[in-house]
């Protein structure tokens, strides 16, 4: 599904088919809690926490999960995950 600079759709990651957000305007990549589980890693902590502020709230991490494999047309990429609290996607690929 496309709507302006959004897309939404189904990815691999990590081998794991991943409900997921395509946002260019956002400069960093998301993992929600509830499914993290399902990368098969262990997250790494960050030397510094890092802030999101949707809406009129902010969430806060101290943890990613690096190199994560993307499938994406036969293109394999890898993206760092930021560990997050959200409900509505499993992932959300920003253009970091």
């Amino acid at each position: 599904e496309a709507s302006g600079d959004i897309v939404t759709g189904t990815l691999l990651i990590n081998f794991v088919p991943t409900y997921m957000l395509f946002d260019c305007g956002v400069s960093h990549s998301f993992v929600a809690k509830k499914f993290a589980k399902y990368l098969c890693m262990s997250p790494k902590w960050m030397d510094y926490p890092y802030r999101v502020v949707p809406g009129n709230r902010i969430l806060v991490s101290h943890t990613k999960y690096p190199n994560c494999n993307v499938e994406v047309e036969d293109r394999k990429l890898e993206v760092d995950l930021v560990h997050i609290n959200m409900s509505d996607f499993d992932v959300i690929l920003g253009m970091d």
